[in-house]
């Protein structure tokens, strides 16, 4: 009778240590995997500039950085008084 005591006693104290190192693994990979779902989410931005023309030249002309901003030739229209003097 006491050897199933002593048994059943160890088969508990095991059962609780197997759930307190899985707790603390789990809350350890909890922990990376949030770093992982951070690095997913802030790359998007650089390999959408990197992959797609249509995102950077919507981004860089919302920032006024478009290279079209910046030229330095201007185009000025030609009326149609102004084509009649020519």
């Amino acid at each position: 009778a006491i050897t199933i005591i002593i048994i059943i006693i160890t088969i508990i104290i095991i059962v609780i240590t197997v759930i307190i190192i899985l707790t603390v693994l789990i809350d350890k990979i909890a922990t990376y995997i949030v770093l992982l779902v951070l690095l997913s989410y802030g790359s998007n931005y650089y390999v959408l500039f990197w992959r797609s023309n249509d995102y950077r030249i919507a981004f860089l002309s919302q920032l006024c950085l478009d290279p079209k901003f910046f030229s330095s030739v201007r185009v000025v229209p030609i009326t149609e008084q102004r084509r009649n003097d020519i």
